[in-house]
C-alpha cells in the first residue's frame, strides 16, 4: 500500500505473475504518483494484462512501461544498466518488487549496493514455487 510519503516517483519491478499487485496499484486512482513499470516475462504472450498495461501507458497512468522478454535473453538477470535509466534524477523513489525470490533478492542488492537507493523505500512481495 502506498502512502503520500512514498511519492511522487514509484518504480515497479516485477516478473511473471508478480505483475498482479502492480496492476492493483495502477488500477487505483493515484494522481499524486508517477509510475514506471519494468516487467520481465518468459515471452510477451504470457504477460498478464498486456493490453491493459499498454493502455495505461498511453493514457498517462504509467509514465514508462518497459517489458523484457527473457526466454531468448542470455542476460536474463536485471542489473543496474536496466534499472538506472528508469530512476528519477534525485533518486528519491519508492521501489515495489514482486516476483520469485531468485528474481527479487539480486535486484534488491543492486538497488541498495550499486544504485545507492534508500533501503527503507524498497518494498517487496515474494513467492516461491
Amino acid at each position: 500500500i502506498l502512502s503520500p510519503d512514498d511519492g511522487p516517483s514509484v518504480l515497479m519491478i516485477s516478473a511473471g505473475v508478480g505483475i498482479t499487485p502492480m496492476l492493483a496499484n495502477l488500477r487505483a486512482p493515484r494522481d499524486a504518483f508517477r509510475f514506471t513499470l519494468l516487467h520481465c516475462d518468459t515471452t510477451f504472450d504470457r504477460t498478464v494484462a498486456l493490453d491493459e498495461l499498454r493502455a495505461m501507458r498511453d493514457d498517462g497512468r504509467l509514465d514508462a512501461l518497459v517489458l523484457r522478454e527473457t526466454r531468448r535473453d542470455p542476460e536474463r538477470r536485471l542489473n543496474r544498466h536496466h534499472i538506472e535509466p528508469l530512476l528519477p534524477a534525485d533518486r528519491l523513489v519508492t521501489v515495489l518488487l514482486c516476483g520469485p525470490e531468485q528474481f527479487m533478492f539480486p535486484i534488491k542488492r543492486t538497488l541498495i549496493d550499486d544504485l545507492a537507493l534508500d533501503a527503507r523505500r524498497i518494498r517487496f512481495d515474494d513467492f516461491t514455487f
